[in-house]
């Protein structure tokens, strides 16, 4: 009698050994394993802007930055800079405006600029650290 407890003791234990191992295993396939993270359609912090002069584009990033060089070459065209989403941009504006622009975000500056007013105009976001120039008014549409 002592021998079949002793056996049916064992045979529990070995039962509760098993089933925790195939938990374990079970846990490991179904709940171990991540996905790998689906790829965004754009990249995230990009340093990149396209400047629209006229019918020209010309890709910005930090190795080509924006100058105001770009606005004296071509006077009396619209300028524009255009970030797309997952890209933003650092600039300085001839008058030494600083102007950080978000993702997805336009800024328009006029062919006037700097000479009677400083006028923009913004689609979506930008910081505007603006340079204290008396005699020139800073508006923003």
């Amino acid at each position: 009698m002592r021998a079949n407890r002793h056996r049916r003791a064992y045979l529990k234990v070995a039962a509760s050994i098993v089933f925790f191992l195939m938990a374990g295993a079970a846990m490991y396939f179904f709940f171990g394993r991540q996905r790998s993270p689906q790829p965004l359609p754009f990249s995230v912090g990009q340093f990149q802007a396209d400047l629209l002069i006229g019918n020209e584009v010309v890709s910005l990033d930090e190795k080509k930055p924006f100058s105001p060089a770009w606005m004296e070459q071509r006077k009396g065209d619209q300028v524009a800079i255009k970030t797309k989403k997952g890209q933003e941009f650092k600039m300085e504006l001839p008058d030494g405006t600083t102007v950080w622009l978000n993702a997805d975000s336009k800024l328009e500056i006029g062919p006037g600029y700097n000479v009677q007013e400083r006028t923009v105009f913004l689609e979506g976001e930008a910081y505007f650290k603006v340079a204290k120039i008396k005699q020139s008014p800073l508006s923003c549409m």
